[in-house]
């Protein structure tokens, strides 16, 4: 996220005069979601991935729905983690918005 922060903020101060809203959101939304799937490969094992989930304050059927998808992290990364993983999160560790 250090290394990225950089690049996206004089992306998004390159952009921010264009009508290329649209755009910016939907890169943003990929940016966001390739992060959820490395940090959920990054957990590896279920049971990591179950006691980080529980320290960030997911639910039972989350951690499940999650752990179902070890190792096909893309997929994992859509829904539970995102409830998890979510922007605020994201914000929190210094990953700036492309978009308002």
């Amino acid at each position: 996220i250090r290394a990225l922060a950089p690049k996206i903020r004089g992306w998004a101060n390159y952009f921010s005069l264009t009508t290329f809203s649209n755009e910016l959101r939907t890169l943003d939304k990929h940016i966001r979601r390739r992060l959820r799937a490395l940090i959920l490969s990054q957990w590896r094992t279920a049971k990591r991935t179950r006691q980080a989930m529980r320290a960030l304050g997911a639910d039972e059927r989350q951690i499940r729905f999650v752990t179902g998808y070890l190792g096909r992290w893309w997929r994992g990364s859509l829904k539970a983690s995102n409830m998890v993983l979510t922007n605020a999160f994201f914000r929190q560790r210094g990953l700036p918005a492309m978009a308002p």
